[in-house]
């Protein structure tokens, strides 16, 4: 049940050596990996535990060099009557003999459980972590600091990996992580490369009060289960080194998670990319993981698959949420719209000098001058081309793409069907419909919406009037 109350002897001069290194470690962990600025305002997250009160002596330790002011935070869970009150009454103590402000939480777990569905477990923890936001919040602090140490890190990854997660649910947690409800707001985690056993034993060579939770006995609750047997009777059986071993394939898998991460974010942001279906399966699963975790939609294995094997096909999400996804690896929220050509046009007379015209979300301009200009002088430019004007015409046509469209792009011996054009540039299906082209009658197109201009029509040595062609298309957001 409850409780072991030690108290520190703040003169001690022959401090253990073990000691020593641990605080080294720590220190060493907040500074290479830059998790807590110097200066910052960190909220510590106190529960009473060893773990936590470890981290709350160290931080403070550490504040005065650093230039950190710290807010201890505790959270009654309101779970175990009195035992809940004496953890709250040793942090606020603690906290008011290190010359620390305290600040204290309450929630009713057990109605917000039933209210929501969930386990206790997982209740506490919401309850737990937005009223530690709170704090972060109503302080301006950027850090939360927790006492999550490397055994906790094993439990994690033993839990994760009987859900069945993916590569980065593996990795475990890491050492600085954004807060769910609030990404301006870091959780950082300065013990979680101590074990369980060095923790403890700091805290009888320091002579730091801790309690215990009581609660932790009960094996019913999973992640007890995997510390008090599972665990235990691994090392009996064979595995004495499964503690390390769990560890090292976390670090491994965590690299690795990293990496598909950062190539799938790459190709998000790039305005060209490889086709969906020529990526790998692992970048093709993080490609749609990241899209639904900026649509907060729940990363769901089997919707990630759903998903990932058939374009267009609407798939419905936790929520009642419609989504699909394009043959681009894009994924939209409405269902789509079958595919189909556009007749619609629009007639331009090429009047004067300047124009402008607007046709299905996309907005045109011209200017033609008799400024001489060549090739070598034409930056590419997204969104800007330039024509021969008298190779042009007075008037065009700007339309969809049709049935039977041929077109020479600039470089090309002869002419193509526009569609073997889109093929080959890899135009995804449902975009082509959409393109624009330009068309001077009785002569050919001159030019397709992002692609090459037509070779008859590019500006020449004996060109005399020059068309500076722009465009700008509005894009429906239609992943928010």
């Amino acid at each position: 049940m409850c409780c072991t109350t030690r108290t520190q002897n703040d003169g001690r001069s022959d401090r253990s050596t073990l000691s020593d290194d641990l605080e080294e470690a720590v220190r060493r962990a907040i500074l290479e990996s830059r998790l807590i600025p110097k200066g910052a305002t960190v909220v510590v997250a106190a529960s009473g535990g060893p773990d936590s009160m470890v981290l709350l002596r160290l931080l403070a330790g550490f504040a005065h060099d650093q230039h950190w002011r710290l807010v201890v935070a505790h959270f009654n869970h309101l779970l175990r009557g009195h035992e809940s009150d004496l953890d709250e009454a040793l942090v606020a103590s603690e906290a008011h003999r290190l010359g620390l402000v305290f600040e204290r939480g309450e929630g009713d777990v057990k109605s917000h459980a039933k209210q929501r569905g969930l386990s206790i477990e997982m209740a506490a923890r919401e309850l737990r972590h937005s009223f530690l936001v709170d704090i972060a919040r109503r302080y301006s602090a950027r850090c939360i600091a927790l006492g999550h140490h490397a055994d906790d890190q094993i439990e994690t990854v033993i839990l994760r990996m009987l859900r069945g997660c993916g590569t980065e649910g593996l990795r475990g947690m890491k050492p600085s992580s954004p807060s769910e409800i609030d990404k301006s707001v870091l959780l950082v985690r300065p013990l979680l490369g101590i074990s369980r056993k060095a923790i403890e034993n700091y805290t009888v060579q320091e002579r730091i009060p801790f309690r215990r939770d009581s609660s932790n006995a009960a094996t019913d609750i999973a992640r007890n289960w995997v510390r008090q047997r599972l665990l235990p009777l691994l090392e009996r059986r064979g595995y004495p080194s499964v503690r390390e071993a769990i560890r090292r394939m976390a670090d491994l898998v965590g690299a690795e998670a990293d990496f598909v991460t950062d190539a799938a974010r790459k190709l998000l942001v790039r305005s060209r990319r490889p086709q969906f279906g020529a990526l790998h399966c692992a970048l093709q699963r993080r490609l749609i993981q990241l899209q639904l975790r900026e649509l907060g939609v729940p990363e769901r294995h089997d919707l990630i698959e759903a998903l990932r094997s058939a374009a267009e096909k609407p798939v419905t999400a936790p929520g009642g949420i419609c989504l699909w996804r394009d043959a681009a690896g894009l994924i939209h929220r409405k269902s789509p719209v079958a595919p189909g050509f556009n007749p619609s046009s629009v007639r331009l007379a090429l009047n004067g000098t300047t124009g402008k015209a607007v046709f299905d979300g996309v907005t045109v301009q011209w200017r033609i001058t008799t400024n001489r200009i060549s090739r070598s002088d034409i930056k590419r430019v997204v969104g800007r081309e330039y024509f021969d004007a008298d190779s042009v015409g007075s008037e065009v046509v700007l339309r969809h793409w049709l049935p039977g469209d041929r077109f020479r792009p600039i470089g090309m011996h002869q002419s193509s069907k526009l569609q073997d054009i889109f093929v080959n540039a890899r135009v995804p299906r449902t975009d082509r419909y959409n393109k624009l082209v330009a068309e001077s009658p009785g002569h050919g197109i001159f030019w397709v919406e992002d692609l090459r201009i037509g070779d008859k029509f590019k500006v020449r040595p004996d060109t005399r009037r020059v068309l500076e062609w722009r465009w700008t298309r509005v894009t429906l957001q239609t992943k928010s």
